[in-house]
């Protein structure tokens, strides 16, 4: 009988600890499962932001080349109004000058607006401690987006010397944070 009864407790004993463990174990799993769902989520989270950003990146590289192209559009239909009205009225061509002028200030005002701080550190990925001028993250980034260089330089409203002497002074600048700049021969290269 007392063979019986620590039979029966050793039973529950074994019973109790396999019950345990299996509890642990469950436990563990599912705590697993919890930072596996808690990944996924993160990187589907992470995976929507980049295809947010690519959108936005291309979108606003596609509004770059719409505003260049306009911008040359209209330069040169005021040459050929002023060429065509130079002869006989020269004060229709100092008003149209005056408009291309300003429509050239207005969109340079504009860059701010377009290449934020956002913007350009995630596209362009160096450390945002890095003091650049709105001139010089325009540059850069229209360079890194792939427009030719006589584009930025019109973009811009200076000439291609001016616009070399920035991108050396900008090249100079950033190989001062050579070490803090993973992609720098990528971006000295472009540049």
């Amino acid at each position: 009988m007392i063979f019986l009864f620590f039979l029966l407790a050793l039973l529950t004993l074994a019973t109790a600890l396999i019950v345990f463990f299996f509890q642990k174990r469950l436990n563990q799993c599912s705590e697993e499962l919890k930072d596996e769902k808690w990944m996924r989520e993160a990187l589907e989270a992470e995976a929507v932001n980049n295809i947010g950003e690519k959108w936005q990146k291309e979108s606003l590289i596609a509004l770059y080349h719409h505003i260049i192209t306009r911008y040359r559009l209209i330069e040169e239909r005021l040459e050929q109004l002023s060429y065509k009205y130079m002869k006989t009225n020269p004060e229709v061509h100092q008003d149209l000058q005056s408009e291309l002028s300003n429509l050239k200030s207005e969109f340079i005002s504009m860059l701010p607006d377009l290449i934020h701080d956002d913007l350009f550190y995630a596209f362009i990925n160096i450390p945002q401690h890095i003091p650049l001028t709105i001139v010089e993250k325009t540059i850069l980034f229209l360079l890194y987006s792939n427009i030719p260089t006589k584009q930025v330089a019109t973009i811009l409203a200076i000439n291609s010397g001016n616009l070399r002497v920035k991108r050396l002074n900008l090249r100079r600048k950033l190989q001062n944070y050579a070490s803090e700049i993973e992609n720098l021969n990528e971006l000295l290269a472009i540049i």
